[in-house]
């Protein structure tokens, strides 16, 4: 009885002991690792580029037609993707209730597509898009609408940046060819990127 106890010790001992050799090696590919001292800077969470994105904004703007200043309100929304890290591409639809400095009311509009640069919170884009504006007149109660072409700019931070959301401010200038008329207005605007 007593041989058979030692020889029982021994095949312990000897077990215990082949598994805390093992144990460092195991630990080394499966095991979790204690941080060392120097620690590796953490990149700060974005969005995988792919994926469809939305954009809404509200807007006041500025703008001269034959000199004549107009200002309003408005609101956009666009649909895109960040394709890249570095490049996004949205189209949009942008409307604007505006009104001279005589009183006259204006609705102003644009549908077009914008390729913007992406760095960290800034964006900067260009794009194209095609134009309504529509002045009322008061005297003889009837619109006076002009369909056009125009260039845009938009230049955009974020100020929250979350995974969900971005909430952001931005400036878009434009240039618009109306016929005879050339538009040149400037919107700024606080917009939420989801």
């Amino acid at each position: 009885m007593k041989a058979m106890l030692m020889k029982r010790n021994v095949s312990l001992v000897a077990s215990m002991t082949l598994a805390m050799m093992a144990w460092p090696c195991a630990a080394r590919g499966d095991e979790p690792q204690a941080p060392s001292a120097r620690t590796e800077p953490v990149e700060k969470a974005q969005p995988a580029p792919g994926g469809i994105n939305g954009r809404f904004a509200v807007t006041g703007g500025y703008g001269r037609i034959f000199s004549i200043p107009f200002y309003g309100v408005g609101v956009g929304a666009e649909l895109g993707s960040d394709v890249t890290r570095s490049v996004g591409i949205y189209g949009g639809l942008y409307y604007e209730r505006a009104r001279t400095e005589y009183g006259l009311p204006i609705n102003f509009g644009t549908l077009g597509i914008t390729v913007e640069g992406i760095f960290d919170r800034l964006r900067l884009g260009a794009g194209i898009h095609g134009t309504y504006f529509g002045l009322i007149r008061i005297s003889n109660d009837s619109d006076l609408d002009k369909l056009g072409i125009g260039l845009h700019f938009t230049l955009s931070v974020d100020i929250i940046h979350s995974r969900e959301f971005n909430l952001y401010i931005g400036v878009r200038p434009q240039f618009d060819i109306l016929g005879k008329a050339k538009p040149l207005t400037a919107q700024l605007a606080l917009g939420i990127r989801f």
